[in-house]
C-alpha cells in the first residue's frame, strides 16, 4: 500500500492507526521473577496477615451467637419435654374420668318462679314419690360408718320431681296419685278413655309446657294424656294463672 493510501485509510478509518509495539524485554537486566507458563505468581505476603484460620472458628466470628451443640444438655432437655407432656395428658386424662358434679339446670322462667316462691323438700314430698327421708340423711355411728347415703342420681331426680310439684302447687297425695297412675301404666294396666274437655286439656297443657322438664317426662312415661292428670293439671293451672304464676 503506497504512503497516499494509508494516510486515505488513516482518515476514514481513525481506529486502524497502528499502536506502538512494547519494548523489548532484556532478560540479563530484568529484576522480577517470571511466572512459570500455566501458573499465576503468589501474591507478596504482607505484614500483619496471618494463614487462614480453622473453618469452625472463621464462623464463631461471623455468628457470635452461635453455639457448638451439647448433646448431654440436648438430651435431658428433651427429656424434660417429653416428662411434661406426660404430666399435662395424664392430668386432662384424670380430669375426664373424674365424676362430674350432677347439677339441675332450670328454665329462666321456671328459676324467676323459684325466686318469689323458694323451694322446699319437705319430708312429704319424699314419701309421696315412695321414698323414706332417712334415705336422703347420712347416718353416722359412733365410729364414723355412714349407715345409709342416697345415690346422687338419685338425690337429683328426687329433687327435681319435687320441685316441679312444688311449682304446681301440686299436693303431696296428688303427687302420690300420679306416681301410682305412672306405676300402673308402666305395669300394663290400660289407660282410662274418660272424655276430657278441650278447655281442660288447653289449660293443663300450658302448666305441662311452663316448665319444659314436666311435659317431657309426663310424655316419656306415656302419662301425659291420662284423664285423671289432665284434670287435675287443668285445676292447677288455674290457680297458678288467678296468681299471676302463668299466662
Amino acid at each position: 500500500m503506497s504512503d497516499a493510501d494509508a494516510a486515505r485509510a488513516l482518515r476514514l478509518y481513525p481506529s486502524m492507526a497502528p499502536t506502538e509495539s512494547p519494548a523489548p524485554v532484556n532478560e540479563s537486566t530484568r529484576t522480577d521473577t517470571p511466572a512459570p507458563a500455566g501458573k499465576f505468581a503468589p501474591a507478596p505476603e504482607a505484614g500483619g496477615f496471618h494463614k487462614p484460620s480453622n473453618w469452625n472458628d472463621q464462623a464463631a466470628r461471623m455468628y457470635r451467637t452461635a453455639q457448638a451443640s451439647d448433646p448431654v444438655a440436648e438430651n435431658a432437655r428433651e427429656a424434660a419435654n417429653a416428662a411434661e407432656k406426660a404430666r399435662q395428658t395424664a392430668a386432662r386424662e384424670a380430669e375426664a374420668a373424674a365424676p362430674k358434679p350432677l347439677t339441675e339446670t332450670l328454665p329462666a322462667n321456671v328459676a324467676a318462679l323459684r325466686a318469689s316462691d323458694p323451694l322446699r323438700y319437705p319430708a312429704h314430698f319424699d314419701q309421696a314419690l315412695g321414698f323414706q327421708t332417712k334415705e336422703f340423711i347420712e347416718i353416722n355411728t359412733q365410729d364414723g360408718g355412714v349407715v345409709r347415703s342416697a345415690p346422687a342420681e338419685t338425690v337429683m331426680v328426687r329433687n327435681a320431681v319435687a320441685g316441679m310439684a312444688h311449682d304446681m302447687g301440686l299436693e303431696p297425695a296428688d303427687l302420690a296419685s300420679v306416681m301410682g297412675i305412672i306405676r300402673a301404666t308402666r305395669s300394663g294396666t290400660p289407660v282410662p278413655t274418660d272424655a276430657v274437655t278441650d278447655i281442660d286439656r288447653a289449660d293443663a297443657q300450658a302448666l305441662m309446657l311452663r316448665d319444659p322438664r314436666t311435659a317431657g317426662l309426663l310424655n316419656h312415661l306415656g302419662v301425659a294424656n291420662h284423664p285423671w292428670i289432665l284434670g287435675k293439671f287443668a285445676s292447677l293451672a288455674r290457680e297458678q294463672r288467678a296468681r299471676g304464676r302463668l299466662q
